[in-house]
């Protein structure tokens, strides 16, 4: 995220143009007089979703902007209101028009708002944005309203007292303020206010996206649930029965902002599940005579150490095997020496002397010559995610394909029709990805040599490093797709077999679970947000709960 405030409209232009290049969308701009010179005060959040932004725009030029706007698709989200030179004039932010019921309205009286207001609330509305200000005719509203089921509390023509009490009463019952306007009504200063009430028990403000089934309606109520109770912004859920995809929905926003709903056919990070279509490449390579499991895996990746290097390498490595990393038994235990080195791009990076985040070759020379080995192979079981990063330089050496990806596209996803499986990216979303939310901030692997912090999910760590152990995108149709040709340990399914499984994927900014029953049940959910103690696990038994009530037709 990026603040600005106190910029002249070339400025302000020049922030505008930047921040768009890095994939920085406008989330809020306002205009406003500071010794008689207009001014403007902006948010840049990252979101890739389709934004246009308009600041200064002359009231007589405004209905124009809108018109061309909403014949292209857009909504405004945001339309503020300023006094400038002897008129007055709007900035705005539009965004592609959700599937929810909308209507916006500007230079109303207070009359004329309180009309409106009182007609589109009794349909069902509530204004998303609300802005006083000044005009040579006295002052005007501008407001936008739309139908998403969230509580809210809309106030205007307030005093600063009445403000506070307003506030006081609508936090004490759960509100919080989603815009605040300041304006002046016959010299004095007025405020109009937005107050909503966020998830929480009883509250269902989730817009829904794709077809209801009514015998499934239990999924709806554990999904919402689920996701109310930890304040999670979008998830998607895909379920099949006995092969067929039987039910697909999305929940919740795929914005920063949250004014777009997510599809159903949203992709998103899936994190470690990856890590069985790793293990369905390699199975599949053994099948087709090209690899076999007692393969030591350092026999097949060579050239990864120098000569004058090979005396630091731990002689034990050449004892590892394909099955060894298939069952995390390779020698590494990131969990109990707390070091993966899989999120320690700008160290990698430092001691090689590289000017950009580490790849997969090169945070394996670094693990080669800087670290020995925690256990000797074979000898117990320790999660590893470096392990399947091995895998996937094996998968692309044997394979003779250019990457890992491109084999198990050719070989495993498109031959199941699941299309959507690709790798994900770091810095730049990709069209159908939703806003990855995580607190706090790190330092970016695309600057090792600089303390420069970002979001988690945005440079604290090199996805593309971890395409196969943790770097794929999918949706969760595709996902149940898969599933239904495979288990999760990777093994190809055959008719008549019976098995339970379940896996999860965890990473700064996503959450993400594969199930499947005995009953021939298949499921996929994912979410794009993780944070501490919030117990993610628990959709598990909640989801299972739910398909054990269901009575299928």
């Amino acid at each position: 995220m990026f603040a600005r405030h106190g910029l002249d409209a070339a400025a302000y232009q020049k922030a505008f143009e930047q921040f768009g290049k890095d994939g920085f969308a406008l989330h809020s701009v306002s205009g406003y007089r500071d010794d008689g010179k207009v001014r403007y005060a902006a948010v840049w959040v990252k979101d890739n979703s389709a934004t246009r932004g308009n600041h200064g725009v002359p009231s007589a030029n405004y209905q124009k902007v809108y018109d061309d706007g909403v014949k292209d698709g857009f909504m405004p989200v945001l339309v503020q209101g300023f006094g400038a030179g002897k008129g007055h004039a709007f900035c705005a932010i539009f965004k592609k028009r959700p599937a929810a019921p909308w209507m916006a309205r500007h230079d109303l009286s207070a009359a004329d708002y309180q009309k409106v207001f009182n007609d589109e609330t009794a349909k069902g509305m509530r204004p998303l944005s609300l802005s006083g200000y000044e005009t040579g005719a006295g002052a005007r509203f501008a407001v936008v309203m739309v139908k998403d089921g969230i509580p809210f509390i809309g106030r205007h023509n307030l005093t600063g007292k009445q403000y506070q009490a307003e506030f006081d009463d609508a936090t004490k019952s759960g509100f919080r303020p989603s815009m605040v306007s300041g304006y002046l009504e016959g010299g004095a200063v007025r405020y109009a206010a937005i107050f909503i009430k966020d998830s929480g028990a009883g509250v269902s403000p989730y817009p829904v996206s794709g077809p209801a089934v009514a015998h499934l309606a239990s999924l709806d109520a554990a999904m919402l649930k689920f996701m109310k109770e930890r304040s999670i912004p979008a998830g998607t859920l895909a379920v099949s029965r006995n092969g067929k995809i039987v039910y697909s929905r999305g929940f919740g926003w795929s914005d920063e902002a949250m004014t777009q709903t997510i599809s159903p056919d949203a992709s998103m990070r899936i994190a470690s599940l990856t890590k069985a279509f790793t293990a369905a490449c390699i199975h599949k390579l053994v099948r087709d005579g090209k690899l076999k499991y007692d393969d030591k895996a350092f026999s097949i990746l060579t050239g990864y150490v120098t000569a004058a290097d090979k005396k630091k390498v731990d002689a034990r490595v050449y004892d590892i095997t394909i099955q060894h990393l298939l069952d995390h038994k390779g020698g590494w235990d990131s969990k109990g020496t707390k070091f993966d080195p899989m999120f320690s791009s700008i160290q990698i990076s430092k001691d090689l002397g590289l000017s950009g985040p580490a790849d997969p070759d090169a945070t394996i020379t670094w693990m080669l010559t800087h670290k020995m080995l925690d256990f000797a192979p074979g000898e117990r079981e320790a999660y590893a995610n470096f392990g399947y990063c091995i895998l996937g330089r094996i998968i692309k050496k044997v394979s003779g394909k250019p990457s890992y990806v491109d084999y198990l596209r050719d070989e495993i996803t498109l031959p199941v029709d699941a299309g959507t499986i690709r790798l994900a990216h770091t810095a730049k979303q990709q069209a159908d990805e939703p806003h990855y939310f995580h607190p706090g901030t790190a330092r970016s692997v695309f600057t090792p040599d600089k303390a420069t912090n970002v979001p988690w999910p945005y440079g604290g760590f090199y996805i593309e490093a971890m395409d196969s152990h943790g770097g794929l995108l999918s949706n969760a149709p595709d996902l149940c797709k898969f599933l239904n040709r495979y288990w999760i340990s990777g093994q190809p399914r055959k008719r008549g077999e019976s098995a339970a499984w379940g896996f999860f994927g965890s990473l700064p900014g996503t959450w993400t679970y594969n199930g499947q029953r005995a009953d021939g049940v298949v499921w996929a959910a994912l979410f794009n947000q993780r944070e501490d103690g919030k117990k993610y696990e628990d959709i598990q038994k909640e989801m299972d709960a739910a398909i054990n009530g269901v009575k299928w037709p």
